[in-house]
């Protein structure tokens, strides 16, 4: 699988964030307060993520800290 250079798997995502958990990405998923660009095939798919809408999620984190 080869994904845009703008577009990041949760992995990445947790690692950009600085988290360990992908429960937080999920978390924030289902709340709204982060939007998957879009979902992989079946069931259990991943989610794929803009890297600018990590980067914005992160600061909004370090805003609220």
């Amino acid at each position: 699988m080869h994904n845009p250079p703008d577009e990041v798997t949760t992995s990445e995502a947790l690692g950009i964030l600085g988290l360990k958990s992908p429960s937080t990405i999920s978390r924030a998923v289902t709340e709204g307060r982060l939007r998957p660009s879009r979902k992989l095939p079946g069931a259990t798919g991943p989610y794929l993520f803009n890297r600018a809408d990590v980067e914005a999620f992160k600061a909004s984190r370090e805003v609220a800290a």
